[in-house]
């Protein structure tokens, strides 16, 4: 369920090309993709998971081979609540799967690749291979940011490279903690 927006510019497009407003309080159903433009959103699991999604974003729920997944691209934070069973987990929209539970925010660099940021837990980045096999892609050690580069033209084992990794200092974890995991910014 929606929980806050931003503005009147994120908008939900449907399967079938129906464009319409959201709203807090609103019901996200199965493909139905979340655009935020340059708007904000907060959206509440049935399980509990916050997912916040930034600026110049996108969020939806769709079937994937680990099943019902949140699916999103852009700058989006994600907190299953220190969850202790797995639970909803994630897919960022260049193919790495986030197994929940999930505390991280994931925003893009460019085309070819992504910046992942751990904050007191650590955060695993995995996928799966052309015959279904979970692989562990990266782990991203709490308090640390990682950059992956990906190629779309490669078998999906060779697909991804770690670009770098950097402990993150505490101006980054504090201006982190105040636009992201601080409920202010989002109520």
């Amino acid at each position: 369920m929606v929980t806050y927006v931003s503005g009147n510019e994120v908008k939900s497009l449907d399967h079938t090309g129906n464009i319409s407003d959201i709203t807090a309080g609103t019901l996200l159903g199965l493909n139905h993709e979340i655009q935020t433009n340059n708007g904000r959103i907060a959206i509440r699991s049935s399980r509990s998971t916050i997912y916040r999604v930034g600026p110049q974003s996108s969020f939806s729920v769709q079937q994937a081979i680990a099943g019902e997944v949140a699916i999103f691209y852009g700058k989006v934070y994600t907190d299953s609540l220190r969850s202790k069973e797995i639970v909803d987990g994630a897919k960022y929209r260049t193919s790495c799967y986030l197994p929940g539970p999930v505390t991280g925010l994931i925003t893009n660099i460019d085309a070819e690749t992504d910046r992942y940021y751990s904050f007191s837990d650590p955060l695993e980045i995995m996928e799966y291979d052309e015959q279904g096999e979970r692989f562990q892609i990266a782990r991203v050690e709490p308090f640390s940011k990682l950059e992956l580069s990906f190629d779309d033209s490669l078998k999906m084992r060779e697909r991804y490279k770690i670009v770098a990794t950097l402990k993150l200092d505490d101006a980054e974890i504090a201006s982190l903690y105040s636009d992201w995991v601080s409920p202010i910014k989002w109520k």
